[in-house]
């Protein structure tokens, strides 16, 4: 979910909350992604929950992930090999 701001502001937005800066670098190599996850949603004014994490999902878009994501490509795969 990190690696698509977009779908972060999308749903933020659409409650209420606001934009917040994307996140830089290789974020396969960010120690705690979820505490980082958590800490963005706050600033953008959303809770941590499944709700939200499941709005974010849906607008998350599957391109973004895979250039900013590369294990995304393998899981991607492997899902569409089944």
């Amino acid at each position: 979910m990190l690696a698509d701001v977009n779908a972060i502001h999308s749903v933020a937005l659409e409650r209420g909350g606001r934009k917040v800066p994307a996140i830089q670098g290789q974020l396969e190599q960010i120690g705690n992604p979820k505490e980082m996850l958590r800490d963005v949603l706050s600033r953008a004014g959303l809770p941590y929950d499944q709700k939200v994490c499941a709005e974010i999902a849906r607008c998350a878009d599957i391109g973004v992930l895979r250039q900013r994501c590369p294990s995304f490509r393998g899981f991607e795969k492997k899902v569409l090999d089944c």
